[in-house]
């Protein structure tokens, strides 16, 4: 795998993720375990694989910087892409249950996270209350977004579906702390397509219905959401 693993400089309270990743009042003997846990950091090439299914599970990834997508593989080559993950997303929890990875990370950029060993997560949780509720709190903010995944495929209409897909990038960007306007889509389109449930020419024709009415501008990976109200307006009619 083209990664490489290093001790981390870093500490968490300093880091620009840590308004996603950890919760907002940490005292100091708590941010102090923090980072005491989180040690590691690894660093993964575009293209790279982070895990994959079967791998025995060890750890959690927090994305420190760059952009993934997981993604489950059939014995018959057909391909389910599951997510994408930014600046503070936590990767690697569908491990917990079988303490086998399910899917497939892979990075859509240079990228860096942190590895934060789950046996180490239990010990933070029994000593940090506000750790153990914030991380309880990952886990149903996964569920939530599976099952507005299997919403958006049952119920919504091919631009319901991308424009949804956009509004949802737009908001987990502004947490993040970046323009809620400006969205770099760092997938391609066929990778919008298997998530969406569209395929690449769909998603291609939607994109531009949607930069012809006024919506969006789009400059090849480059998107600027030129009217939110309407954008919303097009998500919520479903």
């Amino acid at each position: 795998m083209p990664a490489s693993t290093v001790a981390s400089p870093y500490r968490c309270a300093n880091c620009h993720a840590r308004v996603v990743c950890l919760p907002a009042h940490l005292n100091e003997f708590e941010l102090e375990a923090v980072h005491q846990i989180v040690q590691l950091r690894k660093s993964i090439k575009k293209g790279s694989r982070l895990f994959r299914a079967g791998m025995k599970f060890h750890a959690i990834y927090t994305v420190r910087a760059g952009f993934f997508k997981t993604s489950l593989h059939s014995a018959q080559g057909d391909v389910q892409l599951l997510g994408f993950h930014m600046n503070g997303d936590s990767m690697g929890l569908d491990g917990m249950a079988t303490e086998r990875y399910q899917s497939d990370a892979i990075a859509l950029e240079d990228s860096e996270v942190c590895v934060i060993p789950f046996q180490d997560i239990e010990q933070l949780s029994r000593i940090s209350p506000a750790f153990q509720r914030h991380f309880l709190q990952r886990l149903s903010q996964e569920i939530v977004r599976e099952h507005q995944g299997s919403r958006m495929l049952s119920h919504m209409t091919a631009l319901q579906r991308v424009a949804g897909f956009i509004q949802g990038l737009s908001q987990r960007l502004h947490a993040c702390g970046f323009s809620r306007h400006d969205v770099l889509l760092r997938m391609t389109r066929i990778d919008m397509g298997q998530f969406l449930g569209l395929t690449q020419e769909t998603v291609c024709r939607t994109l531009t219905k949607l930069a012809g009415n006024g919506v969006v501008a789009i400059d090849r990976r480059h998107l600027r959401i030129l009217n939110m109200a309407a954008l919303e307006r097009i998500t919520s009619s479903s």
